[in-house]
């Protein structure tokens, strides 16, 4: 196990780009998590077509470029916009859940930001987040 963890770590310093996140994910387990966990979900009372229109007008408010992908299908959307990403889907009785990640990793600072996303949406909707 120690050979492996060891070779694992070895190539991740060795090597750049994403074989070097992958192998310290392998090795560790934590930091694949945090990767793939850079979110911050909220459920809001309200319709998918208004969530997204939130995202579009707040994501510019907070100083991330103009949307470079917007997606609305009849059940979930997407916004990316610089290093912000909105995910929504429509779930029963008139929820949406909104997931923002902000950057790549988990940060204190890409939490932040991610937090301030979810108070402008909440803002804008008239409802508040459920935590």
């Amino acid at each position: 196990m120690k050979t492996t963890t060891c070779a694992l770590l070895l190539a991740a310093l060795l090597s750049g780009g994403c074989f070097g996140a992958v192998a310290v994910g392998a090795a560790g387990g934590v930091a694949a998590a945090k990767y793939v966990k850079n979110q911050e979900v909220r459920e809001y009372r309200t319709t998918l077509r208004a969530a997204y229109d939130a995202a579009l007008a707040v994501l510019p408010e907070l100083g991330f470029p103009t949307a470079s992908a917007a997606t609305l299908g009849p059940t979930e959307a997407k916004v990316k916009a610089g290093d912000a990403k909105v995910g929504m889907a429509q779930f029963p009785g008139g929820v949406v859940r909104v997931a923002v990640s902000v950057g790549t990793f988990e940060t204190d600072d890409n939490r932040r930001r991610a937090l301030l996303v979810h108070e402008r949406l909440a803002a804008r909707l008239g409802v508040p987040a459920a935590p």
